[in-house]
């Protein structure tokens, strides 16, 4: 163990994590957590890809106000149908903050900043938030903040997403990025300051792009056209 300032380890306090999740849910209904914090895990001892720290996979499930922060991937994910995430914290995690997948899932007021520290690739799996095959959902009054990857990323058959009112900025990838999906509205959110294109859409189908103020990304929106797939774009304002 060599430590950041040098010093002897003998004579100061080492925390190592060993447990796979901090807390678990499977095939369950009707879980409500709320108010609670956790910090620490070691999912990628177990496997190499990684899991949440917090996994919840069950239906008509509620969390509410948790802290997850310090994870070794990501803090706050799994699969659901039926879901309400509000008013939570995942920042300072390995990989990604949040990352679920399911039906009916709507993610509102919570915040995804500072993640990946481990530097995984940003641009396989890392940033504020990822998630992967999720449909009929909703992203609201989100902020992700200074990610070592994509601010809020969606991947892989994703579908009638909406995302609205978030914040974006100061992410070391694209700030909303909307990936071999369809039928996505992205609406009135405020995008800057992103290292890669603020928002971008890959193919992906039937896309409207509403209202959006995009300022000082290293580009503003970006989408990749194919035959037979039209994106809407309309009412942004775009700087840079």
């Amino acid at each position: 163990i060599k430590l950041e300032d040098s010093g002897d380890p003998n004579q100061n306090f080492i925390e190592a994590s060993d447990k796979t999740y901090i807390f678990l849910v499977r095939l369950n209904e009707f879980i409500y957590l709320d108010g609670l914090k956790f910090m620490h895990c070691n999912t990628t001892a177990r496997i190499k890809t990684g899991w949440p720290a917090v996994n919840i996979s069950g239906n008509n499930c509620i969390i509410k106000n948790i802290d997850v922060s310090w994870c070794d991937f990501t803090g706050l994910g799994g699969r659901c149908d039926s879901l309400l995430v509000n008013n939570c914290v995942c920042n300072f995690n390995g990989d990604a903050g949040i990352s679920f997948g399911g039906h009916n899932i709507v993610l509102e007021d919570n915040e995804t900043n500072y993640n990946n520290y481990r530097n995984f690739k940003w641009d396989w799996h890392a940033g504020g938030m990822k998630n992967v095959r999720i449909y009929n959902s909703l992203i609201i009054n989100h902020t992700s903040i200074g990610n070592n990857g994509c601010g809020i990323w969606f991947d892989l058959e994703s579908s009638n997403i909406n995302i609205s009112n978030c914040k974006v900025f100061s992410n070391k990838g694209y700030g909303i990025f909307y990936e071999i999906s369809d039928h996505a509205i992205i609406e009135n959110n405020i995008v800057y300051d992103n290292a890669k294109y603020g928002i971008f859409i890959a193919s992906s189908n039937n896309c409207g792009i509403y209202n959006n103020l995009v300022y000082q990304n290293f580009s503003g929106i970006a989408a990749t056209v194919e035959s037979g797939r039209p994106y809407i774009l309309f009412n942004n304002t775009i700087e840079n």
